[in-house]
């Protein structure tokens, strides 16, 4: 997570919030929805595992913070987690939690703490959730000129400007009082010790996000800043915010246990998959899954710097890695430099040696960097690439590949398999394997023409601008299923433009049962999820491209009475088209 990159663009958010601030308790009218909570991280209980949550450090984020932040400002004691802010050598110092990786990650749900805030003027209590790419946040935060008030807001697809003040008719810091909001498909709903006060129904924010919680200071020299939070009262430093609890219930009111503390025994046979954790990147490769490897797709400028990395590879803790050995395939006819690079948790680089195993001889070892060991991947060659790891490594900090061929292009490669060797692991309950039943024996009726050739459906359709030509599966009554929880529909576009592909699934009872959706893959990276709607979910189907739709399903349903494809044009004249369904299936528990 950039995190350095993720709160510049926070800090433009609070520029442009300033005159929006109210102190006025004037709200819309709010549902009057019991709060549930449940206990995800008990502070009181001393620090977090590491592989759930984890300090800032060692860095700045610049633009409107005026802090450094620094592990060593956060302490537990009987009361819970403390982050502390002190001026050092002209220097501020402030403190960050945050949620990691995938499972760090929310969507919908109860959100709350305990928490305590600081008085000092011209600092910054918070507790939120955010996402960069795109931008969503949902926002408690407090001025420590003023705890008697607490300031809301959210952001979507990076449109903001929902800042409310709401007037506590108490001073938050002194004691723990808990705040926290509801947050759905079609609302937020912000509580404070329970009781809902404030609430909001329009560009709500719809993807995943990680939990954060954040004492800092504004930067002196930033006009803007200084009038909404204060100049810095650094005769009261240092400041203290206090955090007991952080709850966390899904939209049906179960909680998600967080990963214990424990005091594991080391195991040298133990191997960590990375290729298990998936692959994520913010720069121009694009990411495919298939049966048994990753295909990676990228364009490249001579001497540019561009990453890929497996998802979530900070939360793994290593007891004493010997090594990192990944297997891939150029699906290039030419060769280029594959570069692997490995920093531990003091973002010092690691790999001391490489070796490889070449199916066609044609990859090497070409030379050891200084921030990463540099294999030459022959074309259309298999290979392996070991790289040796000091021992002294408990955790790592980057992880990444960098293609770097000699010149502009464009190139392919596949991964097979990516390990680290000699960890430390952490005991964990295994999910409930989950049951997938097919779609690809139904009968389809309705306006579009489908037949079935070899085990895949081929579909045919004229639609009309705002018509609603469909077809739906046959018979859905007598499909039952226990506790659904999404739906993967695989296809192929045979048309040579983009529609949007909509998917519709209603309960027995009528009432809309999908709660959004993923573009998992998409072969020539053209597809992706649209929206959710108020009947269906939304995806762009792109031209002539392979994808796997995904769309999140409501669990207590357990008889069907819609399923139902409607192709609906982006352009201002009718379509006629073809697409494929190459598999079919829902996942039930």
């Amino acid at each position: 997570m950039k995190t350095t990159k993720l709160f510049l663009t926070l800090g433009l958010i609070f520029i442009t919030s300033l005159s929006a601030c109210s102190p006025t308790n004037k709200s819309n009218e709010i549902t009057n929805k019991e709060f549930i909570n449940q206990t995800f991280l008990d502070l009181k209980k001393g620090e977090p595992n590491p592989l759930v949550m984890t300090a800032s450090d060692h860095y700045s984020n610049g633009g409107v913070f005026g802090c450094v932040w620094s592990k060593n400002n956060i302490y537990y004691d009987e009361n819970g987690m403390n982050f502390c802010l002190y001026k050092e050598a002209d220097k501020y110092y402030g403190a960050e939690m945050k949620t990691l990786g995938v499972d760090g990650m929310f969507q919908y749900g109860y959100f709350s703490t305990k928490m305590k805030p600081s008085n000092v003027t011209g600092t910054a209590s918070t507790f939120f959730l955010y996402r960069s790419n795109p931008h969503d946040e949902i926002d408690i935060e407090f001025l420590g000129k003023d705890t008697t008030k607490v300031q809301f807001n959210y952001f979507h697809n990076g449109v903001g400007g929902n800042e409310y003040m709401y007037d506590l008719g108490f001073d938050a810091s002194e004691e723990y009082h808990t705040y926290g909001f509801y947050w759905d498909l079609s609302k937020i709903i912000w509580y404070v010790d329970e009781q809902p006060v404030y609430q909001r129904e329009s560009n709500i924010p719809s993807n995943s996000m990680s939990i954060f919680m954040n004492l800092w200071n504004g930067k002196p020299s930033n006009n803007g800043i200084m009038a909404w939070m204060g100049k810095i009262a650094e005769n009261d430093l240092p400041a203290i915010s206090s955090y007991q609890y952080v709850n966390y219930a899904d939209i049906y009111g179960k909680g998600r246990p967080a990963i214990e503390n424990e005091d594991n025994t080391f195991n040298e046979d133990y191997v960590v998959s990375l290729y298990d954790l998936g692959f994520t990147s913010n720069y121009n490769y694009t990411v495919t899954k298939q049966d048994d490897r990753y295909d990676v797709s990228f364009t490249q400028k001579e001497g540019g710097y561009q990453y890929l990395a497996p998802s979530n590879y900070a939360a793994l803790t290593f007891g004493k890695p010997k090594y990192a050995s990944i297997t891939v395939k150029n699906l290039s006819d030419f060769t280029y430099d594959f570069c692997l690079s490995y920093y531990d948790s003091d973002n010092q680089y690691v790999a001391l040696d490489g070796e490889v195993v070449s199916e066609n001889n044609t990859s090497y070892l070409r030379k050891k960097g200084s921030t990463c060991l540099y294999y030459s991947l022959g074309p259309n060659d298999k290979a392996t690439f070991k790289s040796l790891i000091k021992e002294d490594v408990t955790k790592f900090s980057k992880m990444n590949i960098m293609c770097a061929p000699n010149s502009n292009t464009t190139g392919a490669f596949s991964i097979y398999d990516w390990f680290v060797y000699d960890v430390d692991p952490v005991n964990q309950e295994d999910e409930p394997e989950l049951n997938m039943i097919s779609m690809m024996d139904v009968e389809f009726y309705g306006d579009y023409e489908v037949s079935k050739t070899d085990d895949v459906y081929n579909v045919n359709f004229a639609q009309i601008v705002g018509g609603l030509k469909d077809t739906k599966v046959k018979d859905i009554a007598e499909l039952t299923f226990n506790k659904p929880q999404y739906s993967v529909i695989k296809m192929k576009n045979l048309s040579n433009f983009s529609y949007y592909f909509t998917l519709t699934f209603r309960e027995q009872n009528k009432s809309y049962m999908s709660t959004g959706g993923v573009c998992v893959s998409s072969q020539n990276g053209s597809s992706s999820y649209y929206k959710h709607g108020s009947t269906a979910e939304y995806f762009t189907f792109g031209a002539e491209d392979e994808v796997e739709f995904k769309i999140i399903l409501n669990e207590s349903a357990s008889v069907f009475s819609l399923i139902e494809i409607i192709i609906s044009p982006n352009a201002s004249e009718a379509l006629e088209g073809s697409f494929q369904i190459l598999d079919w299936y829902i996942a039930t528990k």
